[in-house]
């Protein structure tokens, strides 16, 4: 355990005023923050303290050590918030990942998004706890590789997993259209009778005929031989 990490320690068994002064670095907040995290500081972890501390080592201002320092919030997403603020996110901006209910990884997608130079209201749908990360993360490559809003409303769903949402994305990325795409984007598809779909489109066959093999009730193995025959034909 290096040094500064058993002063810390050290600092949080005296439980005292004087001890938290100099946890906290009274010197460089103000009496009503430090008064807050002198009354909360036993619902904080040490891991939490640190990533406080290092906020006030790099000169957050009071709103947004504020926000840093929820005892809701677990370490990992406390880090996902004070690399917001380090990289110049603004407080509306981390307000869209800080949230508590938000796993970290659902917090780097939305500050990497916006990092990234994302609007909010780019980043407000998909910023919900309805996705999971890898589903946020298939929406952020939308936005990233500049699909247009009618073609991300499309697979911006939660009834999507994130590889059916991918096999979409990547059909808007190889030039179908809306009415292409929305053949093969039905959530009861598995991701291999996507591909096959999508290969028929891609091929050239027009969507009457992708149509005659585009149902749920084919296997990917049948919808192949189908697509074989269309092709020969």
């Amino acid at each position: 355990m290096n040094d500064n990490r058993i002063k810390l320690f050290d600092l949080m068994k005296e439980d005292n005023e004087t001890a938290w002064s100099s946890l906290f670095e009274k010197e460089k907040i103000s009496d009503a923050l430090f008064n807050y995290l002198f009354k909360n500081v036993n619902k904080f972890c040490y891991k939490q303290i640190h990533q406080i501390r290092k906020g006030i080592e790099l000169n957050l201002n009071e709103q947004q050590l504020l926000v840093l320092a929820q005892p809701q919030l677990k370490t990992f997403q406390m880090i996902q918030i004070r690399l917001g603020f380090e990289r110049g996110l603004s407080i509306e901006q981390i307000e869209l990942l800080a949230n508590n209910k938000f796993k970290w990884n659902q917090m780097q997608i939305v500050r990497k998004a916006l990092e990234s130079g994302l609007t909010e209201d780019q980043v407000k749908l998909f910023a919900t706890t309805d996705f999971n990360a890898n589903q946020m993360k298939q929406i952020y490559y939308c936005f990233k590789n500049n699909l247009s809003n009618e073609q991300i409303k499309v697979l911006a769903n939660p009834v999507f997993n994130f590889s059916q949402m991918n096999h979409i994305r990547l059909a808007f990325e190889q030039g179908l259209t809306t009415e292409q795409v929305e053949l093969l984007a039905n959530p009861e598809f598995d991701v291999n009778q996507m591909t096959y779909i999508r290969m028929g489109l891609e091929y050239g066959l027009d969507i009457s005929q992708v149509s005659t093999y585009a149902k749920t009730e084919l296997s990917w193995e049948e919808m192949s031989q189908l697509l074989l025959k269309l092709k020969e034909a």
